[in-house]
């Protein structure tokens, strides 16, 4: 049965054996060169663009090679080298390949694997820089039968993010199935989740393209997985909710531990995805909760017009959490920095926070305008006072026996401001004091975030926090970037933002350093600066 019309080796990324006695697998469908032989004139301790030495070849198949290689100024860094060996001179395949490397870093999602590099050999191979995976994909987890519901449901939440941020930006991923989903064991706080990756955006719809990639009747993506109108060539109606159809069935799979759709033939599963009935799941897993049945159902409408509107909706459905409070996901939700679309639920923050502040900055208004009000109504006051003085007081015609007495009026005391928060090194007023016209009341200035005294860390940041300078001191840079964004989740810190970025220049990635650098307080910025400097990152 053909699962895989696409070249394995070109249209997935690699899961590579362990090198460190973590599990791992080959790319799905991959296979290592004949013989031990270097394509493309690649072997190990060639070094790529002076910053990547090949180690190992970890799969091959008809048109692309994988290879793991080691960041050369980074020690203990290393990446997957993808190269297109065959169809490099054809426009189509050629832009798939650069397709899948624009389409990784564009998104810069941490449930997408991460692109840090495009480029070309010197004899013209293109190839693309990716981060190294471990663990295995989805499809070779299903091997070994279906997942339990609560791992469906952190699965569910962690692919639909990077489909969400994904559809926000106008692409449709259109080969959404087991073997572009990785699962990645990750120790968290003592507990061992996967954390899931989604591969391959090489055949990707981008919204408003008017590529040959896009418009033709091609069949481009996976059958068991396809939406009819996707299964029969219309891809000018391909969107958002084609991916919702195949989110549906992979979801039907993690949970029956079988693809919805079969043949023994390509037609056979084309006309049962769009002419058979789907399957009961509820006939297949008694125990799954009839809610979630039905929700798979709906995502796997033959009309698209029938299914749910966007991926959250159907995350929603299935968890009974939409993507913004489903737990399970503290720990690859990375803080919205980088200059990308904001998710709803930032939006929907973002209007509370603009609100409050327009808020405070009204009540300031008021309280500076009541207090120029009343200090205008004083001066009348004082110089209505003046004049009264001013007037001779009539006297009597009796003369006193003995001289009135001169009334000296009291020499005023400068009163202390009211404010307590003035500075401290000022001289304290005493009775002696020259009098001073009265001081007019300012606005409260705003604190800057470089001047601002940072809010003492609750215990579970500063852990967190700890535990993240001591993994970026022993070299484990992802590690530490891990515990740094989770204790954002505990309390907002610069602390927090100055290893984000440091953890990024650790692992070479400027963009982000960049973007993280952007909330450090301005009194911890020349360090940081200085901490990426040694490690050749540059952040002026």
């Amino acid at each position: 049965m053909p699962t895989r019309p696409l070249d394995p080796a070109l249209d997935a990324t690699v899961a590579p054996q362990p090198v460190d006695g973590r599990a791992g697998t080959m790319a799905q469908g991959s296979q290592p060169a004949a013989g031990g032989g270097a394509p493309s004139g690649l072997r190990p301790g060639i070094i790529v663009a002076e910053t990547y030495e090949i180690t190992r070849l970890l799969g091959q198949g008809g048109m692309g090679a994988v290879w793991e290689a080691k960041h050369l100024r980074l020690p203990g860094k290393r990446v997957v080298v993808k190269v297109l060996l065959f169809g490099a001179t054809d426009a189509t395949v050629l832009a798939r390949f650069r397709r899948e490397a624009e389409i990784g870093s564009r998104l810069g999602h941490p449930n997408i694997v991460q692109v840090l590099d495009f480029n070309t050999l010197p004899d013209g191979t293109p190839y693309i820089v990716l981060e190294l995976l471990q663990g295995e994909s989805l499809a070779s987890r299903l091997l070994r039968g279906p997942l339990p519901l609560e791992q469906v449901k952190s699965v569910v939440t962690q692919v639909g993010s990077a489909l969400a941020a994904a559809h926000r930006d106008g692409i449709v991923h259109r080969d959404l199935k087991p073997d572009n989903v990785f699962l990645c064991p990750t120790d968290l706080g003592g507990e061992v989740r996967d954390v899931v990756k989604v591969l391959d955006f090489g055949i990707s719809k981008i919204r408003g393209a008017k590529t040959v990639l896009t418009q033709d009747a091609a069949l481009l993506g996976t059958p068991q997985y396809m939406a009819p109108e996707q299964a029969t060539g219309r891809n000018d109606e391909i969107d958002a909710r084609t991916d919702v159809f195949a989110f549906g069935a992979m979801t039907f799979e993690m949970l029956a531990g079988r693809a919805p759709f079969t043949g023994d033939t390509l037609a056979s599963v084309i006309h049962a995805i769009v002419y058979t009935p789907t399957p009961s799941l509820a006939a297949l897993t008694k125990d799954t909760p009839p809610a979630i049945v039905a929700a798979i159902e709906r995502a796997m409408e033959k009309n698209r017009d029938a299914r749910f509107p966007d991926v959250n909706s159907f995350v929603k459905a299935v968890t009974s959490r939409s993507l913004a409070t489903a737990p399970g996901t503290e720990h690859v939700q990375v803080p919205q920095v980088q200059a990308r679309q904001p998710t709803i639920a930032a939006t929907e923050r973002i209007d509370r926070e603009r609100s409050s502040v327009r808020t405070y900055f009204i009540m300031i208004g008021v309280a500076v305008a009541a207090v120029a009000g009343f200090m205008v109504y004083r001066g009348s006051l004082e110089k209505q006072r003046e004049k009264a003085l001013d007037v001779a007081v009539p006297t009597t015609t009796a003369a006193p026996t003995t001289p009135p007495p001169t009334t000296i009026p009291p020499t005023p005391t400068a009163k202390p401001p009211a404010n307590t928060d003035t500075d401290t090194d000022a001289p304290t007023p005493t009775a002696t004091a020259k009098p001073t016209a009265e001081a007019k009341p300012t606005s409260p200035k705003k604190p800057s975030a470089g001047n601002a005294k940072e809010t003492a860390l609750s215990p579970e940041a500063a852990r967190d926090l700890d535990d993240a300078e001591s993994a970026l001191a022993a070299g484990k840079a992802a590690e530490a970037l891990r515990l740094a964004q989770h204790s954002l989740y505990a309390q907002k810190s610069s602390r927090a933002y100055a290893l984000i970025t440091r953890a990024r220049c650790a692992q070479g990635d400027l963009g982000n350093a960049k973007a993280a650098l952007a909330q450090v307080s301005a009194r911890d910025r020349s360090s940081v600066v200085r901490a990426c400097g040694k490690l050749g990152v540059e952040l002026h």
